[in-house]
């Protein structure tokens, strides 16, 4: 009897590939990771559809709410328990599966010149995510992260991180990396250029700068007649030195306080570096779709290391099918003719990807992945024009 209870276990838990043929969505993305991974194991593979399966039909990263996708075919809490153990499976690792995806899909991706951008962000008050991303369209698709406790600094692993993403990115593209004023340092800056990107890295306003008059903080380097003024290759940081571009810029809206960016640039100092850099900011929008606006990774329970991992690399998985689906059907607002002002763009093109994997849920459309569209950055349309 207990062998017969075995074997029935077992057919339950390894989902047999003819359920997958039950799954619409499951039909799209497992085609597309096949496509992309090297040879791995049928089961990491399996585990690897179902975990991105669940993370899009249901829109989280709540174990309850995977093991709900059309990928698990079992009881409610054996297709939980599957997704433990997939959360658990040590082979779904950015080394052995996520990496070799990336590296497959940014060498479709027809754009001479690729945008990244990185910070930080928490998990409750355990785990905190360190995450270099891809931007465009208006949101950050993930290329590598590093998970670590509150209380570790990630300024020793940032170099390794990038070392490990750089080699996953053509030489032939011009890479350009945005960042915050908490990466600002003479350290960071040569691990950027050692691994031969760009960078456009926004200055705190006690940065020390050797101009014609001394050693001066940036703060006092106000634009004087225009709201931009530059300093071409000029000594940054007097303790260990870096020879770059400083670009000063103000800000000033009637009734607002006015803003001045303090930016250092490997690129040619010019008012485009600071349209640039405000391109950063998607990197803000690509954790709030990983926590409250779609997944809900705040609201998981998971905190070891090693399962948020697993987690957060199917996440990254379902945000890039998500970016491609809705770059493929894309929904742009109808206008009539009696229309005068430009209309803003309903919703960002992730939530266009996952209206379409809804529709094909109810039956409404067939869906097949297509390689990677062009970048949009500067060219990302916020309003359409009339006409």
């Amino acid at each position: 009897m207990s062998a017969e209870i075995n074997r029935s276990r077992r057919a339950l838990m390894d989902q047999s590939p003819a359920l997958y043929a039950q799954s619409s969505v499951a039909q799209v993305v497992a085609p597309w990771l096949a496509d992309h991974l090297p040879r791995l194991d049928r089961t990491v593979v399996h585990r690897l559809v179902q975990l991105t399966t669940g993370i899009l039909e249901h829109q989280s990263l709540l174990i309850e709410e995977i093991a709900r996708g059309s990928a698990f075919r079992a009881t409610a809490e054996s297709n939980a328990m599957q997704v433990r153990r997939i959360v658990r499976d040590t082979r779904l690792s950015l080394e052995q599966v996520y990496y070799p995806l990336i590296r497959a899909l940014v060498a479709e991706i027809p754009s001479d010149t690729l945008y990244l951008s990185m910070d930080e962000s928490a998990h409750t008050n355990i785990v905190r995510l360190f995450q270099i991303a891809l931007i465009s369209d208006a949101t950050a698709l993930p290329l590598g992260f590093l998970v670590y406790a509150t209380d570790d600094a990630w300024a020793e692993d940032a170099p390794t991180l990038l070392a490990d993403v750089a080699v996953l990115l053509p030489t032939e593209k011009q890479i350009i990396l945005l960042a915050d004023r908490g990466h600002a340092s003479s350290t960071f800056v040569n691990a950027v250029t050692a691994v031969g990107w760009d960078y456009i890295i926004r200055l705190p306003d006690d940065t020390l700068v050797e101009t014609t008059r001394g050693w001066q903080s940036v703060g006092q380097l106000h634009p004087r007649r225009y709201p931009l003024r530059r300093f071409p290759q000029v000594a940054v940081w007097k303790t260990h030195q870096v020879m770059s571009n400083v670009v000063v810029y103000r800000y000033e809206r009637a009734g607002f306080q006015a803003v001045r960016w303090y930016l250092i640039t490997s690129l040619p100092p010019s008012v485009e570096r600071c349209c640039e850099y405000a391109c950063g900011w998607w990197q803000e929008c690509g954790f709030k779709v990983l926590k409250s606006a779609l997944f809900q990774w705040e609201r998981s329970r998971v905190t070891r290391w090693g399962r948020v991992e697993v987690l957060l690399l199917g996440a990254a998985c379902a945000t890039w099918v998500a970016w491609m689906l809705g770059r493929q059907h894309e929904r742009r607002p109808t206008m009539k003719s009696t229309t005068i002002q430009p209309q803003p763009r309903r919703r960002r093109v992730v939530k266009d990807g996952l209206r379409c994997i809804a529709d094909m849920q109810k039956g409404h459309r067939v869906l097949c992945l297509q390689p990677p569209p062009p970048l949009r950055v500067l060219d990302y349309e916020r309003t359409f024009a009339i006409g």
